[in-house]
């Protein structure tokens, strides 16, 4: 019987163990319509509010989950818990270093400020594989993994 409850309790560990690193590699964006999220110290809105974000599509690391609210990291490593009805599933990434966007063939195709959010379309199968294939409504092309911060698939 301890046999069977040891077991038990092994796979109960596991699989929460596994539950836990597959959201914490999870990522979603503000949504485009949000004007203002609040970050709150706790997830509830009788908790007070730490921070408060106007930004857009803003991609955030889901750290855990609670009720209707997640505990998310922005790229400066600012955190708190935001609702969940303010996320979207796309996935974004912010330009953390000023940097180019390139072409296929790798040649510069125009100059990205840091801040500027992109719509990630993938970083895996790129012919220029230490890069990402983003864009936005004004162009498309590949930024170097090491200017971006969101999910890059790693």
């Amino acid at each position: 019987m301890y046999k069977y409850a040891l077991q038990f309790f092994y796979f109960i560990f596991v699989f929460c163990t596994i539950q836990s690193n597959l959201l914490s590699s999870e990522y979603k964006s503000i949504k485009k319509v949000t004007k203002k999220a609040y970050l709150r110290a706790g997830p509830g809105n009788w908790y007070p509010v730490k921070w408060t974000l106007e930004i857009p599509s803003l991609p955030l690391k889901i750290l855990e989950e609670n009720g209707n609210y997640y505990f998310v990291e922005i790229y400066d490593k600012t955190k708190g818990w935001i609702s969940k009805n303010l996320l979207s599933n796309k996935q974004q990434v912010i330009i953390i270093n000023d940097t180019f966007i390139y072409n296929k063939e790798g040649t510069p195709k125009a100059l990205v400020k840091k801040n500027v959010i992109l719509e990630l379309i993938h970083c895996k199968h790129v012919e220029l594989s230490k890069h990402c294939q983003v864009r936005n409504s004004k162009i498309d092309g590949y930024v170097k993994k090491e200017n971006l911060w969101g999910n890059l698939g790693q």
